[in-house]
């Protein structure tokens, strides 16, 4: 029997509602040994003490866990777990989602999600994948090639000085000078 859980995606469960914590874990556990649940907790708070003795593969965190918010535990939980950490929430805020995976979650499910996919996710990120679409990829993408291009210009300031002088011949020239 303990062979089975060694070889199992080992599932985490943080979520405020205790009857998703329910459905989740029957849902999760309908699939041993595959995958099992090693712990479900309706707070960070709770969960941050056992995180080093469950030591799960997977962590299934909801973003709006009442007193606490999945955006502040993200950067703590990657702190103190190796674990993969993947979105389960009901918000529909595509910017708090691309916010998350810029954090470190390594994919996004919204509640309102199939089982399956909720269980395909779960197996595709364990085995290294992000599970995200398109559309989030791409705003991903452009945000943190936005970033990084403030980096450059405020790490090399002759680079902002090249730029406003540029600016400044070409209203120059606009205006005939």
């Amino acid at each position: 029997m303990s062979e089975t859980v060694v070889n199992s995606i080992r599932v985490l469960l943080i979520d405020d509602h205790r009857s998703v914590l329910w459905g989740l874990e029957k849902l999760i556990e309908s699939q041993k040994p595959k995958m099992c649940v090693v712990g479900k907790f309706t707070s960070f708070a709770e969960a941050s003490n056992e995180l080093e003795k469950l030591d799960p593969d997977i962590i299934l965190l909801d973003l709006d866990l009442g007193t606490e918010h999945g955006l502040d535990i993200l950067p703590r939980l990657i702190g103190i777990t190796q674990a993969k950490i993947l979105i389960l929430t009901g918000s529909r805020d595509p910017a708090l989602h691309d916010k998350a995976v810029i954090a470190g979650a390594k994919g996004i499910l919204e509640k309102e999600n199939s089982a399956e996919t909720i269980l395909t996710a779960i197996e595709r990120v364990h085995a290294g994948q992000l599970w995200l679409d398109q559309a989030r990829m791409g705003r991903i993408i452009l945000e943190l090639s936005r970033k990084k291009s403030a980096e450059e210009k405020n790490e090399n300031p002759e680079m902002q000085d090249k730029g406003v002088k540029e600016e400044e011949n070409k209203q120059g020239e606009e205006n005939g000078s």
